[in-house]
């Protein structure tokens, strides 16, 4: 839902540069990344990977909360799974709504006697969708970026930072699998 509203977003033009989304998360994240930059003698690189690092280090109780409860989730469903499969069996050979209202009760009690909440499993979207605006307002500032600074400095190890790299890309990849 949130690519599909950021993708409307088009902050090529300094007229764009305006709006909820600019201005609540693209223009602050800007002035981070100068303000990073500036500290790191210019270095926009190591800027942008402060910046990563600090919201992973936000969202990493997060991250590991999310982790703990579905590892929990998933022993005790192996634990409960052959008794649900009966009730799912109950439940597509009902056939009268009463018979399928009374499977699906005996199945959130269940769910109840083993303490498991299907509910707490749909909540691990959370940190994805609270990195999402952050992350975006860091891709505008890098996509679209305002004059000086990384427009000056864009250089980091090999790469331009203002220009895509197929090797960075590679190497992100490399490391969000090993993650």
């Amino acid at each position: 839902m949130t690519l599909i509203a950021l993708s409307g977003c088009d902050y090529s033009k300094s007229e764009n540069k305006d709006g909820f989304f600019y201005n609540t998360f693209a223009a602050p994240m800007d002035h981070l990344l100068h303000w990073l930059g500036s500290i790191f003698g210019d270095n926009y690189g190591l800027a942008i990977i402060a910046i990563v690092l600090i919201v992973r280090i936000i969202m990493l109780p997060f991250m590991l909360s999310q982790s703990k409860n579905g590892h929990l989730m998933r022993k005790k469903m192996s634990i409960v799974k052959p008794e649900m499969t009966k009730i799912q069996e109950k439940i597509k050979s009902a056939n009268t709504q009463e018979e399928k209202m009374a499977a699906n009760q005996e199945m959130m009690e269940k769910y109840k006697a083993y303490g498991m909440n299907p509910m707490k499993t749909m909540i691990g979207c959370l940190p994805l969708l609270v990195q999402m605006p952050v992350l975006y307002g860091l891709y505008v500032s890098l996509k679209w970026p305002s004059s000086g600074g990384l427009t000056d400095h864009a250089h980091f190890l090999w790469f331009n930072l203002t220009q895509p790299d197929i090797w960075i890309t590679i190497i992100a990849g490399i490391l969000y699998i090993i993650q």
